[in-house]
């Protein structure tokens, strides 16, 4: 049995399941009986699989049946034996309690929240509060964002994912927190729900990291259901409980009239906050953990003041926030949990940055290089440095200057050296690379190496120099951020810095005998692109397929152009490689390759999304498989829609708003490539409309009506075309840095203005209790904006593009338009 059974996995996602359960019902959520039906109909559904398979397993040995897949059995029936017997065990210590009550009087009585204590009369308190939940709510954003990019390969895709697990759980938080109604001590569940946003965080950030360990082997590719999955679990406790919070203090500061347009726009402002003091400040000198360590810090503080603590209260609270944070920056939980990811690897060097996380490792006298968990290149592997340097480097007859874009520390360097060469320009897009060189064989500055650090798109931006041979050592188009140096625009601006007869080098992993459908297509669309801005493009097959385009004729004798110019080399030579032979694999290559796939530009990086495709076809999905799955998520509108017509427009503005959010972070991040480290300035923006809005609601709509909410929808579609009809002008933005800087951040703060009005206007329409309005209110624009996340970034992007998919938008908030009716509650 080589399968092993999945026993902390299991423990894991019941334990979770429970106390995600435990909390719903504690904060009264959900009532006991919800509760216990929950966790009898698991124990039931455990129960049943465990005797099914365990009954086919004793027929199987007693009958001597021959059943091919009897080991899979096995190991199901363990595992379902392990969830219930650990159910078994929550079912018996809460029933105890439960049977111990029937002899009880337990007659309990119907309370609604008309006479709430005094701690809410004084509205500032709820504001405050309010702002502190903004802040909080976006910090562990920004940071579970960044933690769950690094740790599932650094891939934008994941920013969808999880913007839509966050979006959904906090929406639905905020419908639950309807149940708010009937809290009588608001003091009480105030003080504990509060408690409960300082302490989760880090809680949670040590459980995705361990529950990572335990269910992934190191190396192992991930998948991205595995992905949303993992995510949803880690994210449940803390966003249903923020999303509960936002109903709980607009109800509970609602005491002579509906202030939830106020805790809205207060709400947003602790957003502003938390994003502008992570992005420019935090994010240089803390890892994740110290940053929650801060936020407990910051929370607990301002908490207590708000609350005036004293006494054991007080004493109480500040030994929760030494006891959580303190041990943060004495013991360095990060370096820890990393050191589970390497097996028996062992750390060398570890350092975060601002794109990412490096880590250099050891095994054998070896030192492997990983960004994101994504190794990067092994020391001492001569095959990959000197397939990546000599077939460019021989085919140039005197090259003097060269480019080299990473790959420096991989020894690509030395064997540019074994030229004639006058000056090699040496480039790191992530700075702290260079920090390595203590560590890895880094080539020194000297006379002819010039090492720079940042962009190369920019760096090219503003050299003088002109190179006779550009070797481009990316990995490959994994996330917009490399794909940036696969797309249309690079090349044409990299061919502008050749001399003439120049030659660039680029290349993208190898492929088998047999080339898959997605393989033919991601190397047609590179060969598409490249033969768009060069004349001759030439593939050479190898570990890598290497890809040579110049305006000049290409030799592939590549062998025979080394020994002629007299380099040494232990690979690349005529012991090793039949000149012959690689031509005809080359030419058969070419061959297969399809014109009509296109090229990859950076408003449609179709390498990265191709790329992105043949990675989930390992797991055997598709991502449009995911259409069931969205479709579903369908029914959460048409329920909303049985209570007022201004919940469509809500949903279909929040949809609008994530979906433009999402382009404009990929179009950032294919201009610039470090989304990693803007994000929290970027989602501050929007949220700083969204802070407008509320704020000049009043003035802007005093006394609103349905009319208004139209004009504000037609306004919403008005953006969105106009937003796909600027970037479908505008033909490179990186040529255009600054101007794309300032278009995104205005785009964002305008459809932040835009939706924050329709969520206030919808508000001041629907008329009744305060908590069912900011529920079902607040729960529309979360939810459409999930499915926007989702959509756009799983299914409207990769299949469409950038522009088409903010066409798809406006069309949804068109029908959304046509769905509003006179009726409003």
């Amino acid at each position: 049995m080589n399968q092993p059974y999945l026993v902390i996995p299991v423990v894991t996602i019941v334990l979770l399941l429970y106390l995600a359960s435990f909390a719903l019902y504690s904060l009264k959520i959900i009532p006991k009986a919800t509760h216990r039906k929950i966790w009898n109909t698991l124990l039931l559904a455990t129960f049943l699989v465990t005797m099914l398979l365990g009954l086919l397993l004793a027929v199987q040995v007693n009958y001597k049946l021959d059943i091919p897949w009897i080991k899979k059995i096995l190991v199901w029936h363990v595992n379902f034996g392990v969830g219930m017997s650990l159910t078994g065990i929550f079912h018996l210590l809460w029933n105890w309690n439960f049977y111990r009550k029937l002899f009880l009087n337990n007659k309990t009585t119907h309370k609604e929240a008309v006479c709430q204590d005094a701690f809410f009369r004084d509205k500032q308190k709820g504001f405050v509060l309010a702002v502190l939940l903004g802040f909080s709510a976006m910090t562990v954003q920004i940071v579970m964002i960044r933690e769950l990019m690094a740790l599932f390969g650094g891939n934008e895709l994941v920013i969808g994912v999880v913007l839509f697990n966050w979006l959904l759980l906090t929406g639905a938080g905020a419908w639950l927190g309807r149940s708010s109604r009937g809290i009588i001590d608001a003091r009480k569940y105030a003080f504990y729900g509060f408690l409960g946003l300082g302490i989760l965080p880090p809680t949670l950030l040590f459980l995705l990291h361990l529950s990572y360990h335990f269910f992934y082997a190191t190396g192992v590719a991930i998948s991205i259901t595995a992905i949303t999955i993992h995510s949803l679990l880690v994210l449940l406790p803390f966003c249903l409980l923020s999303g509960f919070l936002f109903t709980f203090l607009s109800h509970s500061s609602s005491l002579k009239k509906n202030e939830t347009e106020r805790i809205y726009m207060f709400e947003n402002i602790g957003s502003i906050a938390g994003g502008v003091l992570f992005s420019f400040i935090l994010v240089y000198f803390l890892n994740a953990f110290e940053v929650f360590a801060i936020l407990i810090l910051v929370l607990f503080f301002i908490f207590s003041m708000t609350f005036r603590l004293k006494g054991k209260a007080l004493l109480t609270v500040a030994l929760i926030a030494i006891i959580v944070a303190v041990p943060t920056f004495i013991f360095n939980p990060g370096l820890y949990v990393q050191k589970l990811y390497f097996g028996q690897e062992k750390i060398v060097f570890a350092k975060e940055t601002t794109q990412g996380k490096l880590a250099i490792t050891s095994r054998g006298g070896q030192l492997n290089l990983y960004e994101n968990n994504i190794l990067i290149f092994s020391e001492n592997n001569i095959t990959a440095r000197e397939e990546a340097v000599h077939y460019a480097m021989s085919n140039h007859t005197h090259p003097n200057n060269v480019l080299l874009i990473s790959g420096g520390i991989a020894g690509l360097s030395e064997e540019i050296e074994k030229y004639p060469v006058d000056r090699i320009d040496y480039l790191e897009p992530v700075k702290e690379v260079f920090q390595l060189g203590s560590h890895l064989n880094a080539p020194q500055e000297n006379s002819k190496i010039h090492p720079f650090a940042g962009d190369a798109r920019l760096f090219l931006k503003k050299t003088g120099t002109l190179y006779d041979v550009a070797i481009i050592n990316i990995s490959g188009p994994y996330n917009a951020m490399l794909c940036r140096y696969y797309n249309w625009e690079f090349f044409k601006q990299l061919k502008q810095k050749l001399a003439p007869g120049g030659i660039i080098s680029t290349s993208l992993n190898g492929i088998s005998n047999y080339a898959g459908e997605l393989d033919i297509k991601l190397n047609s669309i590179l060969y598409n692109t490249l033969k768009q801005v060069f004349q001759y493009v030439e593939i050479i097959p190898g570990e890598r397929n290497y890809f040579l385009a110049s305006d000049f004729v290409l030799r592939t004798d590549f062998t025979r152009l080394i020994e002629e110019k007299g380099i040494s080399t232990e690979y690349v030579n005529r012991y090793f490689i039949d000149d012959n032979l690689l031509a005809e694999r080359s030419r058969q290559l070419v061959g297969q390759l399809n014109s009509k796939s296109g090229v990859s530009k950076d408003l449609f990086p179709k390498a990265y999304l191709v790329q992105e495709q043949l990675f989930q076809s390992l797991f055997g999905t598709k991502l449009t498989s995911y259409w069931p799955v969205l479709v579903l998520l369908l029914f959460p509108l048409l329920f909303l829609l049985k209570g007022s017509s201004t919940q469509a427009g809500v949903f279909a503005a929040g949809f609008a708003s994530a979906s433009t959010e999402f382009a404009l972070l990929l179009i950032f991040q294919s201009t610039y490539g470090y989304v990693y480290q803007a994000l929290g300035i970027l989602v501050s923006c929007f949220m700083a409309g969204l802070a407008l809005a509320a704020w000049l609601r009043e003035k802007i709509f005093s006394n609103p009506q349905l009319r208004h909410f139209r004009i504000l929808m037609v306004s919403v579609f008005v953006l969105q075309l106009f937003l796909g009809l600027f970037f479908s002008q505008v033909k490179n933005l990186s040529s255009y840095p600054i101007m794309t800087w300032a278009v995104i951040v205005i785009f964002m703060v305008a459809e932040g203005f835009l939706t924050g009005l329709v969520f206030a206007v919808a508000v001041q329409l629907r008329k009744g209790d305060t908590a069912l309005i900011a529920s079902t209110t607040y729960a529309a624009d979360i939810w459409g904006a999930a499915l926007g996340a989702l959509l756009s970034s799983v299914v409207l992007v990769p299949s469409l593009g950038i522009v088409p998919m903010l066409w798809v938008t406006a069309g949804i908030v068109g029908v959304s338009i046509i769905m509003i009716r006179g009726k409003v509650s």
